[in-house]
Formats: structure tokens, sequence, C-alpha cells
């Protein structure tokens, strides 16, 4: 697997990521309740049923089967809102604290403080950029 350079970290790879992170928890947390309830209404000899209710602030689902609780779980509105926002937000802060640090110098002569695009202390033509822009405006290509 290719390494993402990390200015190329783009909103669209954000977006996809947490896509994905949502996709899995959704998975995760949903799989289970669903292939039993699936199970439930296509199988001709199975009896029981699938109920999701909402009391307060607690989203519950229940599967039964033959009268026995199969799958039961139960939420918080806060705990849902926090597992949905919370982890997309973390990687959000990461990714922006991760690009906007310099990157480290590939180069041995490039300078400590920049990445390793910018020549070594000392490089150039030594003007600054008002004499060079007064060179540069002086010479004229024949």
């Amino acid at each position: 697997m290719a390494r993402l350079p990390r200015r190329r970290w783009a909103t669209r790879h954000l977006v996809v990521a947490w896509c994905a992170y949502w996709l899995v928890l959704v998975v995760a947390v949903l799989g289970r309740p669903a292939l039993l309830t699936w199970r439930l209404s296509h199988d001709a000899g199975s009896h029981g049923g699938a109920s999701a209710s909402i009391t307060n602030d607690v989203v519950a689902l229940t599967v039964t089967q033959r009268g026995a609780t199969r799958w039961a779980g139960s939420a918080s509105f806060l705990a849902i809102a926090l597992w949905l926002a919370v982890p997309p937000l973390l990687l959000f802060l990461f990714v922006a604290w991760w690009r906007g640090r310099p990157a480290r110098a590939a180069d041995p002569r490039a300078d400590s403080l920049g990445g390793g695009d910018r020549p070594a202390l000392g490089g150039g033509s030594g003007l600054g950029p008002r004499e060079a822009r007064g060179r540069s405006a002086r010479v004229r290509p024949e």
C-alpha cells in the first residue's frame, strides 16, 4: 500500500475515512441484530420478532425468537451522538495538526527550520527580494 504524502491528504480522503468509520460502526453495532431479523423473516419455521423503542433519551432494540431474547441492546442519545461525532472530529484535528507541521528534511543540506524543498542557508543570489525585483526589471531578454 502506497503512503499518502502529507500535503496530498485532501478533504475527500478525510470524508472517505469518516464514511468508512461510520460504515464499520453500523456493521459492528447493528450487524448481528440485522442478521437475526433477516433470518426470522425468511425462515418458514421461525417464530419471533424484532422491536425498537425510544423512551426518554434511550433507544432500545430487541430481537426475540420462540419467546427467548436472542439480542438486546440500548444506548442513550448522548452516547450515540458521541460515537458518531467524536472519532471523526479527532481524525479531523489530527489531520489538521499533521498537515500543519513542517516536513522533515530529506536533504541533509536543507534548512533545519524548513522542509527539504528549500535551499540551505547561504544559497541563492545574495540579493534581498527588493534588490532581486529591481535587478530582474532592468534585465531585458533579447
